[in-house]
């Protein structure tokens, strides 16, 4: 699940005013967001997660998403 690492990652490198990090747009974002959580959805049933923690973990993936898309929000205000 190397995507939410790296989303995560990039979160922390640009909130931290690192050199280097360049966000996408927030709307570039949500799309990533989407794409991964419909494929997410699609193949976590068949790994037969409990309930708990399939809710656990996508309200974790959302939030990674969102947080990156905030920021992304907030620099383009800048």
């Amino acid at each position: 699940m190397a995507v939410p690492c790296n989303v995560e990652l990039l979160h922390l490198i640009a909130s931290r005013g690192w050199a280097g990090a360049v966000l996408p747009a927030a709307a570039r974002v949500r799309e990533w967001k989407a794409a991964f959580l419909a494929a997410w959805d699609g193949a976590i049933d068949g790994l037969d997660p409990s309930p708990e923690y399939r809710a656990q973990r996508r309200g974790v993936l959302v939030a990674t998403f969102d947080a990156l898309a905030e920021l992304a929000e907030r620099g383009a205000r800048s």
